[in-house]
């Protein structure tokens, strides 16, 4: 069964670009797409994705709150993506509990084996 997965960035073009990238791949699913944190939430839910690509900075949160992301998806395994790539930006992610981080500039080549490495662990079964 394909790993499923919810894409969350405000973004309507990153979001395609993401969802046609992943659907070169057989074994992931697109189940859904977000395009503010608050919608996430309830699709998160709803949906009940592997893995979910998330970005750093959406119109409903400045920088999402650190603990409210792993309370609130706490069954998905956590991709944060963003434009910035520095230091303080990745550490951010992974002190808010993100198994991954990717900048965006490399996700045409970076998302899919770390779809599928970090999929292969999630927390929810298919």
């Amino acid at each position: 069964m394909p790993i499923k997965v919810l894409i969350a960035d405000d973004s309507p073009f990153m979001r395609n670009s993401i969802a046609s990238v992943l659907l070169t791949c057989k074994e992931i699913e697109v189940v859904g797409e977000s395009d503010c944190f608050g919608q996430t939430v309830e699709r998160t839910a709803l949906l009940h994705p592997q893995v979910l690509v998330l970005d750093l900075h959406m119109p409903d949160e400045k920088q999402i709150d650190i603990f409210a992301v792993r309370a609130q998806l706490a069954e998905c395994a956590l991709i944060v993506i963003s434009v910035w790539n520095d230091a303080e930006t990745r550490e951010y992610a992974m002190n808010m509990g993100a198994d991954a981080f990717l900048d965006k500039a490399t996700l045409g080549t970076d998302l899919i084996p770390k779809i599928l490495s970090i999929g292969s662990r999630s927390h929810i079964s298919v």
